[in-house]
């Protein structure tokens, strides 16, 4: 039943596009690593991913 549900979803579900909100997501990015120590970055890109993550199972 979970992979017939998985598939209805995959097949009609279209991820939402917010052209604006990506881009200011980008240049925030941009501008949190530029000028940070790359151990600053990598803690930085861990809690990205970890609410990415989390994101995910919720």
């Amino acid at each position: 039943m979970y992979e017939y549900m998985r598939g209805l979803h995959q097949q009609f579900f279209k991820e939402p596009d917010f052209p604006e909100l990506r881009q200011e997501l980008h240049e925030l990015h941009r501008e949190m690593t530029e000028d940070r120590p790359k151990e600053e970055r990598r803690k930085l890109l861990k809690l990205v991913d970890l609410e990415a993550e989390l994101r995910d199972e919720i």
